[in-house]
């Protein structure tokens, strides 16, 4: 700038303090007076009380696509030394809860409730639940799930410290086997056409993978999908997980196909040790003409050869991610932006915290007697109301499941344990915050009678469920 215009530009500057020319606060920014982003506009500058320059609105949201100057810093002045980024890609590689949809995706800090082998040698043609927020289902095949630390599975190095090991340990059935995450609409929201224009967002599914020694599926294949769905929320909870893990939720749709023509995802072919995977697909706002209302993911083998399954028929998976990606825009000139951001792994607290909102999990055994209630004698002799608190506020109000009775309850006058030789949920007392059982016991308590709930000599698991 030369000397003759900075002394104008001073002199104009004087002259409009003198005419009573007043600016804002940072005025002389280099942004001062931009739009604001969800800002309806403000008055920059006025003369004598009366604006002279107005701002106009910025826009709603963030879309993705801005861009942030930066400069890169590279050495010897390698090109190009500045350039712009979209925020969107800082996202991606921001760490936090925020950015992976998938709740429990970290199996080291999963809480595991249903025990570190959930499922054993079991065939699931109804959905069952295995780590925590994680569904499994085959028609017929026969499958393990168990919590994998075996330090000669694992990968500290590129963050992989335990992992989910889906295993067909016996039989000759050749269907597939799945397991994957549903989320329930207040989940999806963020991938939605109403939160993203008049489509939904690009997504991206990624996640870790090892096949184990004895994998049988050909050419170590599974299949990746990411699948939207058009049903509500159900007030029972478990059926829409169900339901989208067998592929027959209303509007259940894959959006991660091969092509146009052909609407199933193409197989992945694992490579031996651990490598990180991905799949992504555009959600749509409608599946026909009705709006998509949530998504979900699942890792499933293909159908099997015919082959007899063993203990080293399986894979490994750890450190799923579901993000957010940028769709290709041809008015701007925007290219799809499809590669997973690094592994947002969540704050453990919240993870805790997210998946007891889903699940609450009582295992008891003759070792370790839990205390989780207290109890009211209803029926003299013969029955009493048990409360049970959760420990954090659950999504909905849950169901409860009994694995069997196992449980007892200490008349508050002897110090007695009577054992429930029945023990059942009590659906129509449940909360999102506390649960209500119904002890049967062979006791000799009166009415109104209080006592501690707490587990017996029999492993039982108590599960109250608010999963979509």
């Amino acid at each position: 700038m030369n000397k003759l215009r900075l002394a104008f530009m001073s002199a104009a500057l004087f002259a409009a303090a003198g005419a009573g020319y007043v600016y804002s606060q940072g005025s002389l920014g280099f942004w001062s007076n931009w739009p604001i982003l969800g800002n309806p506009g403000f008055c920059s500058s006025s003369v004598n009380a009366t604006c002279v320059q107005q701002i106009p609105a910025g826009t709603a949201t963030v879309t993705g696509n801005e861009t942030i100057p930066l400069d890169t810093l590279l050495p010897g002045g390698q090109f190009p030394q500045s350039e712009r980024v979209q925020i969107a890609t800082l996202f991606q590689h921001g760490q936090g809860s925020s950015r992976n949809a998938l709740i429990g995706s970290d199996f080291a800090t999963n809480l595991w409730q249903r025990g570190t082998t959930p499922i054993s040698a079991t065939t699931a043609s109804t959905t069952k639940m295995s780590a925590d927020r994680w569904a499994a289902y085959s028609s017929g095949n026969t499958l393990t799930i168990t919590k994998d630390t075996t330090a000669a599975d694992l990968s500290p190095t590129i963050g992989i410290n335990a992992a989910m090991k889906i295993t067909r340990p016996s039989g000759t059935n050749t269907t597939a086997i799945c397991v994957g995450q549903v989320l329930p609409q207040a989940d999806s929201l963020r991938f939605l056409a109403a939160s993203n224009g008049s489509t939904g967002a690009q997504v991206i599914f990624s996640f870790y993978a090892n096949p184990l020694s004895g994998f049988l599926s050909t050419n170590n294949n599974i299949i990746a999908n990411i699948a939207v769905y058009t049903a509500t929320d159900s007030a029972t909870p478990g059926t829409n997980t169900d339901s989208f893990m067998k592929g027959t939720t209303t509007g259940y749709t894959v959006i991660n196909p091969t092509s146009a023509t052909v609407a199933t995802a193409p197989v992945i072919p694992l490579a031996t040790g651990w490598a990180r995977y991905s799949v992504t697909g555009i959600v749509p706002a409608t599946i026909s003409t009705n709006a998509v209302t949530g998504i979900g993911v699942t890792i499933c083998t293909p159908v099997y050869p015919a082959s007899t399954g063993v203990a080293t028929d399986g894979f490994l998976i750890a450190n799923a991610q579901l993000e957010a990606g940028i769709a290709a825009n041809t008015t701007t000139g925007q290219l799809a932006q499809t590669t997973p951001g690094s592994y947002a792994r969540r704050i453990v607290a919240d993870e805790v915290n997210e998946q007891l909102s889903y699940s609450y999990v009582l295992t008891d055994g003759a070792i370790t007697r839990a205390f989780p209630g207290f109890c009211t004698e209803t029926t003299a002799n013969t029955s009493a109301t048990c409360a049970v608190p959760f420990g954090m506020q659950m999504r909905i109000v849950p169901t409860t499941t009994v694995s069997a009775a196992g449980w007892s309850i200490q008349q508050a006058s002897n110090n007695a344990d009577e054992l429930c030789s029945a023990l059942a949920g009590v659906s129509t007392s449940n909360t999102v915050s506390s649960a209500a059982l119904l002890c049967t016991n062979p006791g000799t308590m009166a009415v109104g009678l209080g006592s501690a709930f707490y587990g017996g000599a029999t492993t039982s698991t108590i599960t109250f469920s608010a999963e979509p």
